[in-house]
């Protein structure tokens, strides 16, 4: 598998910070280890169906506890 050195938050390019072993983007800040950005790239191809669940979630909850008349 190839590895681009682009941020999965906002594709500019990151840097590998070898004493923190961390890759670091410096546009928008992201600091994470090379098994972090990986994971991030790929919940973002799979579409995020995890937000997608949780902001149901969220709406469900708001809705069980606002007020019943």
């Amino acid at each position: 598998m190839e590895y681009k050195n682009e941020c999965p938050e906002c594709e500019n390019e990151l840097f590998f910070e070898p004493s923190l072993r961390k890759m670091i983007c410096r546009k928008c800040g992201l600091f994470a280890s090379r098994d972090e950005v990986t994971n991030m790239r790929r919940m973002k191809r799979e579409g995020g169906n995890e937000n997608q669940s949780n902001r149901q979630n969220d709406d469900y909850l708001k809705w069980w506890h606002s007020k019943k008349k």
